[in-house]
């Protein structure tokens, strides 16, 4: 499974005129064919894009239909049947602190949590350099990742 950052979504929804648009789009279309994760933190953090033109309905429509739109998986964290909840809380916001310790937003600490909670393949971001020299996953752009497919098959 590969994990999408915000960004893609953001592109391909609001920017048709973004100069990475087309291939931001090259990826998206890909998605059928692969097993393919988003965050829902960081489907928060995309209702939250445009939630001062939206209307109550449209944005929960986002949040709750999400997967109508795109052919993704909604990855929500997991704590272990015996945790209780406090246990699971603490444990999480220690991890989240942890990774902003090693100077990372909010955000992409979200990102990472998720990305090895579910071990995922590939961090895909139109930001590399946002993860580099936080995480062991391989962090490729869309172009890249897309490269690297067409290589291998």
């Amino acid at each position: 499974m590969i994990l999408l950052d915000t960004n893609v979504f953001v592109i391909d929804r609001f920017f048709p005129r973004d100069v990475r648009y087309e291939q931001n789009r090259r990826l998206v279309v890909t998605f059928p064919h692969l097993s393919v994760g988003f965050s829902i933190f960081s489907l928060l953090e995309l209702c939250g894009i445009p939630s001062f033109n939206l209307s109550t309905r449209e944005l929960r429509r986002w949040m709750y239909s999400f997967e109508e739109a795109y052919p993704v998986e909604i990855l929500r964290p997991q704590a272990a049947k015996e945790e209780s909840a406090e246990y699971w809380l603490s444990t999480f916001l220690t991890s989240l602190l942890e990774r902003i310790e090693k100077r990372v937003t909010l955000g992409d600490a979200f990102v990472l949590q998720t990305a090895e909670e579910f071990q995922v393949e590939t961090l895909v971001t139109w930001n590399p350099k946002d993860f580099a020299d936080r995480t062991t996953l391989p962090v490729l752009t869309p172009v890249e990742f897309l490269a690297q497919r067409e290589n291998s098959q």
